[in-house]
């Protein structure tokens, strides 16, 4: 499997995102002259989270932040990949369950 981001900001903000939450998945720059790839997957709001299979079909859709959601492709992710998921948040760490995009 394969992870890869789509930013609709610029190169200077997309890279600082991604070295202050230390994000190391490819990550590009979406054409501010049409947004083909958000539209291309009807996004609404940022952030839009998508698992597609190996199908090419969305095995998991998500809008805002959707802590179950990050979950289930976190699970889903190790499944493909026959390891065990990744822990994704501490103990102890506060992390909504839900926040609109």
């Amino acid at each position: 499997m394969t992870i890869v981001g789509i930013s609709q900001n610029d190169q200077r903000e997309t890279d600082a995102f991604l070295k202050e939450y230390g994000v190391t998945f490819p990550t590009l720059i979406e054409d501010p002259n049409g947004y083909a790839v958000s539209n291309a997957y009807g996004l609404t709001n940022v952030p839009s989270l998508f698992l597609i299979g190996q199908d090419g079909q969305i095995e998991v859709s998500s809008v805002g932040w959707v802590k179950q959601d990050v979950e289930e492709i976190n699970r889903k992710l190790g499944i493909g990949q026959q390891a065990t998921p990744v822990v994704l948040f501490k103990p102890g760490e506060e992390v909504r369950d839900f926040r609109a995009g």
